[in-house]
């Protein structure tokens, strides 16, 4: 039995972006982290915070190798081999196959299980872009595993009598995103039964590509559409004159002068800044960004905000609300659009926030394209 491989598809939770201090925009910086930092290997790209060596990737879950002769990319010091890592937040394994294999008298000849084994905190298996595949007759096979404490088992059988039935693999329903798993397949009579025509079982995951009938439908026009611009000056003890937010809370560990540790979790920032139609803090302020960001999580950067555009523009009166979590490690993120009033009476859309620009914790710029899909 050769050994076979195939792609499958992990999803990573560690997500790339961060609070203004580690922003990364592939408009203004490279790939990699700095730039002693390889940032392809075999003409794969190698993004942060992913790395090939210390300083380069953000903890030892990214580390990733490059093997020269060939050139392939392998996940730590392990065997197994990567083949794509996205900015989208997926990266493609290649993975064995689980087999079984029987000859003619029902004897086992060969056989061999696979194991999934992800670290919990950033990397899961994709539930969406992965499916539970198992090709043969007289087979069935399992995948077990374990999240968060718990055990879980499914499974799928594939039963015929007739070679021509092999060209139809049977789909599994593991749906559900697991860090750990384990793919093993088995006969019920060792294959004596379809012996002529077939002696050997197999089961993996396999990475599925878009149908045309689980491609989403288009989203409709948005009935109106703005890219404004917000700047926030945090208050650090010694720019009273021009900040336009400060810290409100704090954690135990923290003040309200300078964001906390543990990714600010437990800081609340409330802001009144002024919005722009351009990138230029100098240029015309056309209304202000009222409200508050509050970080969330210990584990990586993320926040939740709820903020208004008050407009007092020649262009624009009224205001524009707006609440969701801000996954801020993302380069672009959606929030909501709740509502508004004035020009923007019982709006509602979807606006994609990105971290334009900073300067350390103190200052930001966020481009804000709105874009609105009920216009009264």
């Amino acid at each position: 039995m050769p050994t076979s491989i195939l792609p499958l598809v992990i999803i990573m939770f560690f997500i790339l972006a961060s609070s203004p201090k580690l922003v990364l925009s592939s408009h203004n910086f490279p790939l990699a982290k700095h730039k002693y930092c390889n940032d392809t290997c075999g003409g794969i790209t190698i993004p942060f915070p992913f790395g090939t060596r210390p300083g380069c990737y953000i903890s030892k879950e990214f580390w990733v190798t490059c093997n020269h002769d060939p050139p392939k990319i392998f996940w730590w010091e392990t065997e197994i081999e990567i083949t794509k890592i996205s900015l989208d937040g997926q990266m493609t394994l290649l993975q064995s196959i689980a087999y079984d294999c029987y000859n003619k008298s029902g004897v086992s000849s060969t056989n061999s299980s696979t194991w999934i084994d992800l670290t919990e905190r950033y990397f899961t298996v994709s539930n969406t872009a992965n499916k539970f595949t198992i090709v043969g007759c007289d087979s069935y096979s399992f995948v077990s595993g374990n999240r968060l404490g718990r055990d879980f088992t499914t499974g799928c059988i594939a039963m015929c009598s007739s070679v021509d039935d092999l060209s139809a693999p049977a789909w599994g329903a593991a749906r559900l995103p697991f860090p750990k798993m384990r793919v093993e397949v088995n006969s019920y009579s060792q294959y004596t039964n379809v012996s002529d025509f077939n002696t050997c079982g197999y089961a993996l995951l396999l990475r599925t590509l878009p149908s045309a009938a689980s491609t989403p439908r288009p989203h409709p026009r948005p009935c109106k559409r703005m890219v404004l611009y917000f700047h926030d000056i945090l208050y650090n003890g010694y720019n009273s004159h021009n900040a336009t937010s400060a810290i409100v809370g704090s954690p135990a560990w923290g003040d309200r002068v300078t964001l906390a540790g543990q990714n600010h979790f437990g800081n609340v920032v409330v802001f009144d800044d002024p919005i722009t139609v351009d990138n230029n803090l100098h240029s015309p302020a056309v209304g202000r960004a009222q409200g508050f960001y509050l970080y969330d999580k210990k584990e990586i950067f993320t926040a939740w905000v709820g903020f208004s555009f008050v407009f007092n523009s020649t262009q624009h009166k009224g205001s524009i609300n707006f609440a969701g979590a801000d996954p801020l490690m993302n380069k672009t993120r959606e929030i909501s659009v709740i509502g508004g009033t004035g020009d923007f009476f019982m709006t509602r859309g979807v606006a994609t926030l990105m971290t334009d620009a900073f300067e350390g914790e103190v200052y930001f710029r966020l481009r804000v394209d709105i874009n609105l899909y009920e216009c009264w």
